[in-house]
């Protein structure tokens, strides 16, 4: 028997927080008529569009993620650092 959409969210309510953030990843995915682009500027969306050409290209280098935040890390630990002092 299949549960109405009431008791799946009654259920869905139910589960830890990662696991609703993974519900709802998973059902937005599953839309078709969104236009996820909808609230970008057309100004913003030309320099995403050029922002990707230039990465198809090569013509820029990209920083793995996790360097980025590594280095954000150490950035923020130096700033407590000497405010510390």
């Amino acid at each position: 028997m299949a549960q109405s959409a009431d008791e799946l969210i009654a259920a869905a309510l139910a589960l830890p927080s990662e696991e609703r953030k993974r519900m709802v990843d998973v059902l937005y995915e599953s839309l078709d008529d969104v236009d996820r682009d909808a609230d970008l500027s057309p100004e913003l969306r030309e320099t995403i569009a050029r922002r990707i050409g230039e990465i198809e290209r090569g013509e820029v280098q990209t920083i793995p993620a996790e360097e980025v935040f590594r280095e954000i890390e150490q950035d923020l630990a130096l700033r407590e650092k000497k405010r510390a002092l």
